[in-house]
C-alpha cells in the first residue's frame, strides 16, 4: 500500500478532513531523525506514529522495527502513550 493510501485510510478512520502544515511536514519528512513539537491538540501523536511506524494502515498502534523516543511534560501522558503501545 502506498504512503498516500495509508494516510487516507487513517484520516478516514480518525475522521480527519484535512492535514495542517505541521502534519504535512512530518508525513513528507524522509529523515531518520525528527524532533516534533507543536501545541496541544494539533495532531502530533498520530503523525508521529505514522512517521515512526508505530501505527499501521488501519490506525492501530504497533511496535516498530527501530527505536522511537517519545517525551511528554507530564508522567501521566507518557504512561498513556506507553499503555497504548503495550496493549497492542
Amino acid at each position: 500500500m502506498k504512503k498516500s493510501e495509508i494516510i487516507q485510510a487513517i484520516k478516514t478512520k480518525l475522521g480527519i478532513t484535512a492535514l495542517n502544515d505541521m502534519q504535512r511536514a512530518v508525513i513528507d519528512c524522509e529523515s531518520p531523525d525528527v524532533l516534533l513539537h507543536s501545541p496541544t491538540g494539533s495532531g502530533k501523536t498520530w503523525v508521529a506514529y505514522i512517521w515512526s511506524g508505530l501505527m499501521d494502515r488501519n490506525g492501530v498502534p504497533q511496535m516498530p522495527s527501530g527505536r522511537v523516543i517519545f517525551t511528554a511534560p507530564i508522567k501521566a501522558l507518557s504512561n498513556e502513550r506507553y499503555l497504548d503501545l503495550k496493549a497492542k
